[in-house]
């Protein structure tokens, strides 16, 4: 699942790609907040809605419950917090390749030597949405990971170094 916003031109930007099983708009269920973003499956999903009532009450009643929905909130502010440091003190190459190596690591699987294959298709408008730099610079610093052996790109999937091994 995405999260995204479309911009007043029609520009996506992606927010956060879900994983299987993960909370999203908690915050604004508990807050009765109207979202900006829209999310979009990438594959087959099912979405449960759980209105505020339910999950105040299931709040109160379940520690484990209250301790998912402050999990869910603490990963998502610092996720952002980790995207605004990556912008402010890397360049392009770096944040392609970090997203690369951050989506190898949750959802990769081993390739052959040191490589990861990450199964989700990828285009470079896909990767300039996601870190919100311009399609050229993607292409660039795609480029520029090839030629670093750090990224291989084969019907429009990539294949990234294992982080361990890349530092």
């Amino acid at each position: 699942m995405l999260s995204l916003e479309i911009t007043e031109d029609g520009e996506e930007h992606i927010f956060n790609i879900f994983e299987p099983g993960s909370l999203f708009l908690e915050s604004n269920v508990l807050a009765d907040y109207p979202s900006a973003i829209y999310f979009r499956a990438i594959v087959p999903t099912e979405c449960v809605r759980v209105d505020n009532s339910c999950v105040r009450e299931a709040m109160k009643r379940d520690e484990d419950i209250m301790q998912l929905i402050f999990e869910s909130f603490a990963s998502k502010f610092y996720s952002a917090m980790d995207r605004l440091r990556d912008h402010y003190n890397h360049g392009a190459s770096w944040q392609v390749y970090n997203m690369l190596a951050q989506l190898a690591e949750s959802n990769g699987k081993p390739y052959y030597e040191n490589w990861i294959m990450i199964e989700m298709p990828m285009s470079q408008q896909f990767i300039s949405n996601m870190l919100g730099l311009n399609r050229i610079t993607i292409s660039r610093a795609l480029k520029e990971l090839r030629e670093k052996d750090l990224l291989m790109q084969i019907n429009n999937k990539f294949y990234c170094i294992r982080r361990a091994d890349a530092e």
